[in-house]
C-alpha cells in the first residue's frame, strides 16, 4: 500500500468511528464485576476508593 493509501484509510477510520454513538444502550440486568481497592493519600479527601476493572481469560465466576 502507498502511504497515500494508508492515509486515506486512517482518515475513512476516524470518520466511521467519530460518527458511531458514544453512549451504549443497555438493558437491564447489568453485573459490573471489578476488585475495589481503598487507597490513601494525601489528597485532603482521606482515602479513595478505586474500582479496577479486570478482563481475564479462561473461566468466568460470579464468586467475589
Amino acid at each position: 500500500m502507498t502511504e497515500a493509501e494508508v492515509r486515506g484509510l486512517c482518515i475513512k477510520s476516524r470518520e466511521i468511528f467519530l460518527s458511531q454513538p458514544i453512549l451504549l444502550e443497555l438493558e437491564a440486568p447489568l453485573k459490573i464485576c471489578g476488585i475495589q481497592e481503598q487507597l490513601s493519600g494525601s489528597s485532603g479527601s482521606g482515602s479513595l476508593t478505586r474500582l479496577q476493572l479486570r478482563r481475564d481469560l479462561g473461566l468466568q465466576s460470579s464468586e467475589g
